[in-house]
């Protein structure tokens, strides 16, 4: 079954988050005040609509309290923002993302309700910050998971010396799990006792800082 998705608010940013779920084939509704956005979001998604989202009546005719995640973009009207939100908390909308452009907001939007808290100004900061510090590492695969893990995954270079997991954790303490490691065509689920060996691929979750140090070390 498709996720559903409401993405309210259609400007910039909103506009990249529906093309975006619309790529990836989700149902998404996108929803604005505006009709110029409402026109261009139309380009992507079928189901676009003019709506006052401050006006729980108007989001419920809608059936946004049947989708699976709300997405709120309104950006600097934070009044509209908090209003929007706490129609769709009231609509019993589960999982809602709320933009906001001031970090007073935060703790405001999470009492609330919101179960997501995007910080465009903040975030976009930390994700150039990140691939800086990933530019002259091999990870081909980044992925970011809850509570700042992420999931790399690297290739060990051909010079490295095999080094068993349980004795690269004992020497330099790196908090990180390498989840899987594959050799050839065999996929290994490793324990403490497994080898890292040259032209491994390794599959490793951690926080961000203690996985590329731990890229680092295994190709450095």
């Amino acid at each position: 079954m498709k996720k559903s998705i409401a993405v309210i608010g259609l400007g910039r940013f909103g506009m990249s988050i529906l093309k975006t779920l619309a790529e990836s084939k989700c149902d998404v509704i996108g929803i604005d005040n505006n009709k110029d956005c409402v026109a261009e979001a139309g380009k992507y998604v079928q189901h676009v609509v003019i709506c006052d989202s401050t006006k729980k009546e108007h989001l419920e005719e809608l059936g946004v309290q049947n989708v699976n995640h709300a997405v709120v973009c309104i950006g600097k009207n934070s009044q509209a923002s908090i209003l929007t939100v706490i129609n769709l908390k009231e609509l019993g909308v589960e999982k809602i993302s709320v933009r906001v452009d001031d970090e007073e907001y935060i703790k405001v939007m999470q009492k609330l309700g919101a179960t997501e808290i995007m910080f465009p100004e903040r975030d976009f900061g930390i994700d150039i910050a990140k691939r800086i510090s990933l530019k002259d590492s091999t990870i081909e695969e980044y992925y970011e998971l809850e509570d700042g893990f992420v999931h790399v995954k690297f290739k060990v270079n051909e010079n490295f010396t095999p080094i068993k997991i349980k004795e690269v954790k004992s020497i330099v303490k790196f908090e990180v799990l390498v989840a899987l490691i594959i050799r050839g065509d065999i996929a290994i689920l490793p324990d403490g006792e497994a080898e890292i060996q040259p032209n491994d691929t390794l599959y490793v979750i951690g926080k961000h800082a203690k996985v590329v140090k731990f890229e680092s070390y295994v190709n450095g």
